[in-house]
């Protein structure tokens, strides 16, 4: 009878290559767990900076509502001023020249 004879260990011994990736995926993994360590600290930084930029953006739109409210009123008082000087003209030769007090409020360079 033949005796089958048992087949030499058909494990593969790591070359240069392989020892390279695991030194790569081992890095890789210490990397990973790194940042899981990390994230939660960085999340609360983060948080934080959002927070401050909500309220820099909050500050910025009061700031440009108040700025276009003085501006419409700062038109509306501009045409106003031009309105009482083209009715104090009109109104001169009527009133003996006492209604060019109107035309001295308006001031178009303030």
């Amino acid at each position: 009878m033949h005796k089958m004879s048992k087949s030499p260990n058909t494990e593969k011994v790591p070359d240069a290559e392989d020892l390279r990736d695991q030194i790569g995926l081992e890095k890789i993994t210490q990397s990973v767990q790194d940042f899981v360590k990390r994230f939660p600290g960085w999340k609360s930084q983060i948080d934080g900076r959002i927070r401050e930029l909500q309220e820099i953006a909050k500050s910025i739109d009061t700031f440009h509502r108040g700025s276009t409210i003085a501006n419409v009123t700062g038109s509306s008082m501009s045409v106003v001023g031009g309105v009482l000087t083209i009715v104090g003209i009109i109104a001169a030769p009527f009133t003996a020249g006492t209604s060019l007090v109107l035309t001295a409020t308006y001031n178009p360079t303030l």
